[in-house]
C-alpha cells in the first residue's frame, strides 16, 4: 500500500480498468471497499498508478486510473529457486516468503525422490500464481514472482547454463559458503532438491557439472533445512546479504 490503500493487480493500465473476478470479490466483500476509495493498481511488470474506484457489483469492480502511470525498473539480481516441491500447505508459505524476499521465480523441479508431483490440468500451477499476486500486492514489490511448472532438473540447467545464469547446488554436507558462491552474480538459479536427497542419476548429473564448472556446490549451515526453509534462506542472502 501507499499510505492507506490497497493494491490491486490488473493486467493492464489505462485510464479505466476492470478487476478480475478474483481481485473484484476482494475489494467488495473481504475489504469492502465502495465507489470513490483510493486504490494501487500494479500489472507486475513495473508499472503502478494511484487510482479510485469507480463502480461495484455483484461480479465486477471497475477502477479508473487518477495519477501518472509508474515504472519501476526490474531489479537488477534475479534469483530462480529451482526447487522440489514440499507437501501440503508448505508450498504456499514457500510462495509467499520467497516473494516477500524478492526471488524472481519459483520454478518447480521435478525430481525422481520427489514426494509431490501435480498433474497437469488440476489447477495447482494457477492455485499457486495467486498466491503470488496476494503476496506482491501484500508486500508491495512492482515485478511479481512467476511460478512455473514442473521441469527436469536436465532441462533447467540447461536453460540456466543457456542464459549464462550461476547455478548453485545446494548440499546440507559439504560445499563453499554461499556468499562467496554468489558474490557479484545477477542471475542466479538455486538447485534445492527433495527432502529424500537427489537420485543416483541426479547426483551423478550434478556431480559432472561441478567439474565442468558448471555448478557450484553450496553449503548454508551446520543444520539440514526443510525445502521451504532453504528456499527463504537463499532468498534472504540475495535480498539482503551481498
Amino acid at each position: 500500500m501507499v499510505g492507506e490503500r490497497y493494491r490491486f493487480f490488473v493486467e493492464g493500465i489505462g485510464p479505466h480498468v476492470g478487476l478480475a473476478d478474483d481481485q473484484a470479490h476482494h475489494a467488495r466483500a473481504v475489504l469492502r471497499l465502495k465507489e470513490g476509495d483510493e486504490v494501487i493498481v500494479f500489472d507486475g511488470c513495473g508499472k503502478w498508478a494511484e487510482a479510485v474506484i469507480e463502480t461495484t457489483g455483484k461480479h465486477h469492480a471497475g477502477v479508473r486510473v487518477t495519477g501518472e502511470i509508474h515504472e519501476e525498473a526490474e531489479p537488477g539480481r534475479k534469483l530462480t529457486l529451482a526447487t522440489a516441491l514440499p507437501k501440503g500447505d508448505r508450498a504456499e508459505w514457500l510462495i509467499e516468503q520467497a516473494s516477500q524476499l524478492g526471488a524472481t521465480c519459483v520454478q518447480w523441479l521435478d525430481c525422481e525422490r520427489g514426494v509431490v508431483k501435480p498433474k497437469e490440468g488440476t489447477g495447482k500451477i494457477e492455485k499457486w500464481r495467486r498466491w503470488a499476486v496476494e503476496s506482491a500486492k501484500q508486500c508491495g514489490r512492482a515485478w511479481m514472482m512467476r511460478v512455473e511448472p514442473m521441469r527436469g532438473l536436465e532441462e533447467v540447467l540447461a536453460q540456466a547454463l543457456g542464459r549464462g545464469a550461476k547455478v548453485i547446488w545446494l548440499e546440507p554436507r559439504e560445499g563453499r559458503g554461499i556468499l562467496e558462491a554468489m558474490e557479484g552474480a545477477k542471475d542466479i538459479v538455486a538447485l534445492i532438491g527433495p527432502e529424500g536427497g537427489w537420485s543416483p542419476r541426479e547426483m551423478e548429473l550434478l556431480m559432472a557439472a561441478a567439474e565442468r564448472g558448471e555448478v557450484v556446490r553450496v553449503r548454508l549451515g551446520a543444520n539440514v533445512l526443510r525445502i521451504e526453509t532453504a528456499c527463504a534462506a537463499v532468498a534472504g542472502v540475495m535480498c539482503y546479504g551481498l
